[in-house]
Formats: C-alpha cells, structure tokens, sequence
C-alpha cells in the first residue's frame, strides 16, 4: 500500500485517483463524443423525410444506411465508454476503501473509548462507495448530455433562430426550478443518511450481541427498536418525496408550454416563403427539443445522486481527517529478558474527569514475574494497555527494553492476553496466525502443542482447517484462552502482559493455564493482572495500584505475611474490621 500518512485528506484521494487518471481521461473523451454522436440521428432523420417527401429515393437509402452507423456506433461507443468508466471507477472504490480501512484501524485507541465505532464502519463502507459513484456519474450520466445539448443548441439556433430562443428560455427555468427544489430538501437528505446509518448499526449491534439478546429473550424488543427507526425512516423519506412531487408537476407543464411553442415556430418557420426547413426540419428540431430537455428531466436525479454522493464522500474525507498512531508491523524480539519502567506516569481516558493514574512509577526488573493488583478500577488494565502501546502516557515514560521510541516504547516485542479474547471469523491456522501471516505450518504446531491446544485441535473434522465462527462460537473459555495463548507464543514476546487471562475458567483450568504459560514463557518478563490473590507463588513482585496510584510493591512473603493493604484485600472487605477489633481486644 502506498504512504499516505500526515497528507491532507483531498491530497490522499488524489494520489489515489492519479494511476487511474488516464483511464477516466478517456472515458471522459469518449462520453462528449457520444454525446456528440447522438445528435447525428435527428439530422439525419430530417435528410431522410424531406428526400421521401420529395421522392428522391437515392437520397433516402444512403442517409438510411449513414443513420444505421449512426445508431450502431454511438451504441458501442456509449457501451465501451460505461465500461471505461465502471473499470475505474470500481479500482478507485476498492482502493479508498483499503486506505480507509487502515486509516481506521490505525486511529489511537482512546479515539474509540469515546465515538460509536459501528456508525463510522457504515459511514466508511458507503463513502468510499460513493466517491467513486461520483466519478461514474460525473462521466456516464452528466457529461454526455451536456455535450449532446451544446450540439443540439448549436442546431436549433441554425435552423431557427426563434426556435433557439425558446430553448435559452425553457432550459434556465427548468435548470433553476431543480436547483430549488434540491436546495428545499438539503437538510432532510442528512437526516435520511444519518437515520440508514442508525439502522444499520442497529441490526449489527443485534446480530454481534445475538447471544446477550438471546439470553434475555430480547429479540422482540431488538425487532421494534429497529422498526421505530424504520418506522422514521420511511416518514422522512415520504415527506422528501411529497416536496418533490410539487417541484415535478412545475417542471412538467413548463416543458410542455415550452414544446407547443417551438412546434408553432418550426410550423411557422416551415411555411414561411424559401424555408428550406421542410417537415424533416420540424421533425429534427422537436427531436433535438426531446433530447435537450431529457437530460434535464433527469438533471433532479443527477444532481441529488451527487449531492447525496458528495455528502456521503465529505464523511471519507473527515475519516481521513483523524490523526493516526502507525501500528503496522510487529516489532522483532530481542531474544533477550527485558525491563519495564514507568516514569512519573499519567493517564486519562478522554471525556474524563480524573486520571486513570497518576504520577505512577516502578520498575519491573528483565525476566522476573510480576503481579499487579488492587481493587476493580484501581488503574491496572491501563497499566496493561501502556505496557502494550495501545495507548500513550498524558505525562512521563512508559520505557520497555534499554531504550525508549518516540511513543514511550522501545522496539522490544510485547505480547498481551486479556480477559475479553477475540476470535476472528476464518480457520484455526489463520487465528494462530493472526500476528505472524507468514508463521510455516511447523511453527504454528509448536505454537499450539506449547499453549496445550493439540489434543482439541486433533478433534476438529479439518485440523487447523477448521472454520471457526465470529468471536469464536461454539468454542468453551478455556479452548479460547489457548488458541490465544497459542497466538502470542507465535509472536514470540519479549514481554508478556496477562490481563485477568483466568476469568472466565474455573480453578483447575486456570491452573493449567498458568502452568502452560509459565513453561512457555520461562525466563521472559511476565506482567499479570490479576483478582486472584490465593495463589502468588509464582510472582517475584506484587504491585499494588489503587485510585490509580501505587499503593504497595513487595515479594508475596513480604505482603501477605504482615498488615499490608495486599493482605487485607485478600482477606475481603471485613479484613480491616476484624484488624481493629483484634487491635482494640488486645489493647
């Protein structure tokens, strides 16, 4: 993918266009010349009735056959222009929806905490669309009839001023009635996109949740949430339809007063002593009317298409608009143990009051094991989400490795199991995959022998061929857990961040867990956030954040065999009661 990043948004969809520059440029040329080729066919048609009138059958049968090539050849002009111009304008579509989607994916975290993802997926899909729907209409349905009315203005004018005159009149009228009606429905077309945008993230959320709804036995109420959107949909485009009925019904009998009178002039002009106009020019010039005022007819589609296009294609470039961390790539591992350092960290979610942390700082030593606890809200998944780079400090360094990037991170690798795991649509392979896409089927079975997935593997009816359904359906907590597990063991992290990896499995499977990434990532820095106070044997340190700050740090001996704050929030919420009544009976 070429490098579009820190260029303007306009800059971004042109050097997009510009491959394909010439394949629009000649369907540009070929549609004025269809164009141009159209009006052929009424000049033609008026040598042929005024020579049958006049029996000059000769006459008759060579302008027959030139109109025969006439209609043949603007036909397969027209046709291989549209095919010009669908071919590139479908290669830009495709293309800005690439770039789109790496744009997306590539905005900060923090910018998702605070927007509704969902909307900008829709907006994304149908903006990208509908650039390249403009350049199609641009190309196939405006620039043909201007062409074809610039000829046939030319025409008229030449066979009769006065006829020419009329058409300089009725055309601006019905050109400037369509433009007011456009501009009376502007607002109410917004609404309309916005209410199909809602009702598209509807459904989705529904079908993404299908589990929650089906558990609480919603699908009912889902279904009339969605339908009262419905329901304002089909009113707001009822109304925008009524408006327009009236402008129509103007424009109609403005196109009608406007053919009775160029048919009068042309009989006028047709009798008139020396007119050699003849019944073949009042058939030519009724013809060039027809074709002059079709195109307008269909100037209201045209022009609301686009507007509605360029609204929709404003929606891309304000994509495009939101700065971007880059994220592609992994970072290569050192092969090394590395250290964690927080400097004077701060951090707060946007839209919120107060930090998340607040002037935290510890160090966790090359290859040693740490837990970080507290209680819920303490601040430990964001230590998590700094550790991994997902989001950035708001004040001091987050350092891992010896060195620090300009995001606060080195170039050590860092891989990271949380309790929400997410399983993509596609096969086990691919999911094992996911951060390495050229892992060889050697490493992806050591991966998953090493994360204790084996045996399931072996039970599935395609091994790693096996299609695995959307956030991994029909899969149990712990089959989930390891096919993850499996995920980050193929990244081969210098750091592993464990995000209450154990919630959702039982005892004996959290063991097993524990024991499948202890082995697996012996000697490496291990960072686990954890509830689960019973059992730290494994850790070297014990970190505790509360209110976003560091409460304690200390072995697990240390903490747990005297009145540390870890020790009472082990004990439960009674723990500090029954320290004083214990304090005031000794006492």
């Amino acid at each position: 993918m070429m490098n579009l990043e820190n260029s303007p948004p306009l800059s971004k969809v042109w050097r997009l266009v510009r491959p394909l520059a010439l394949a629009f440029l000649l369907s540009g040329l070929s549609a004025i010349a269809a164009g141009f080729a159209e009006q052929v066919v009424p000049v033609v048609l008026r040598v042929i009735v005024n020579a049958a009138v006049s029996h000059n059958s000769a006459l008759v049968w060579r302008a027959g056959a030139l109109l025969a090539v006439a209609l043949v050849g603007t036909q397969f002009l027209k046709i291989g222009q549209r095919l010009l111009a669908e071919r590139a304008a479908t290669r830009l579509g495709a293309r800005l929806f690439q770039v789109g989607v790496h744009h997306l994916l590539s905005y900060p975290l923090e910018w998702f905490f605070e927007n509704h993802s969902g909307a900008v997926q829709v907006r994304l899909e149908r903006s990208s669309r509908a650039i390249s729907e403009l350049f199609k209409l641009a190309l196939c349905d405006a620039l043909p009839p201007l062409a074809g009315i610039a000829v046939a203005s030319i025409l008229m004018f030449r066979a009769d001023p006065a006829v020419g005159i009329i058409v300089l009149i009725v055309i601006p009228i019905l050109v400037a009635l369509t433009f007011a009606q456009l501009a009376s429905q502007a607002g109410i077309r917004v609404d309309i996109n916005r209410t199909r945008e809602e009702q598209g993230v509807r459904v989705t959320e529904s079908v993404l949740g299908i589990e929650q709804v089906k558990l609480f036995k919603a699908e009912r109420r889902e279904a009339m949430c969605a339908g009262r959107v419905s329901g304002l949909l089909a009113e707001r485009e009822y109304q925008h339809h009524r408006a327009m009925a009236a402008f129509d019904l103007a424009k109609f009998l403005v196109e009608r007063l406007g053919f009775i009178a160029v048919l009068a002039f042309a009989l006028v002009a047709m009798l008139r002593p020396g007119n050699t106009l003849g019944p073949g020019g009042v058939l030519m010039i009724l013809l060039l009317y027809d074709r002059m005022t079709e195109p307008v007819r269909q100037l209201h589609r045209i022009v609301d298409e686009g507007h509605e296009r360029w609204l929709l294609a404003k929606d891309f470039l304000e994509i495009l608009k939101v700065s971007t961390v880059e994220g592609d790539g992994q970072s290569a591992s050192l092969l090394e143990p590395v250290a964690v350092i927080f400097e004077d960290v701060h951090f707060r979610y946007p839209g919120r009051d107060n930090d998340a942390l607040s002037g935290v700082a510890f160090e966790v030593p090359a290859g040693k094991n740490v837990a970080v606890v507290g209680p819920s809200g303490g601040g430990k998944s964001t230590v998590a989400r700094l550790i991994t780079g997902l989001v950035a400090p708001s004040q001091g360094r987050v350092v891992v490795g010896n060195q620090s990037a300009k995001n606060s991170r080195s170039h050590a690798s860092v891989g990271m199991l949380s309790q929400d795991v997410y399983i993509f649509a596609g096969t086990v392979s691919d999911n094992i995959r996911y951060g390495r896409p050229d892992a060889s089927k050697l490493a992806v079975d050591h991966a998953a022998k090493q994360a204790g997935l084996s045996d399931f593997i072996d039970t599935l009816p395609e091994k790693y061929d096996t299609m695995l359904g959307q956030r991994g359906a029909g899969l149990s907590g712990g089959q989930k857990q390891r096919l993850a597990l499996a995920r980050v063991l193929l990244q081969t992290p210098d750091v592993l961040v464990l995000d209450e990896p154990t919630s959702g499995l039982d005892a004996d499977g959290s063991r097993e867990f524990f024991r499948h990434v202890m082995r697996s990532f012996s000697g490496r820095t291990i960072i686990v956030i954890t509830h689960n106070l019973e059992n730290l044997h494994w850790a070297d340190y014990v970190i505790m954040i509360e209110s976003g700050t560091i409460r304690e740090v200390g072995s697990p001996a240390e903490l747990l065999n005297r009145e540390s704050a870890v020790r009472l929030l082990k004990e439960g919420p009674h723990a500090s009661a029954r320290s004083r009544e214990s304090t005031l009976a000794v006492a």
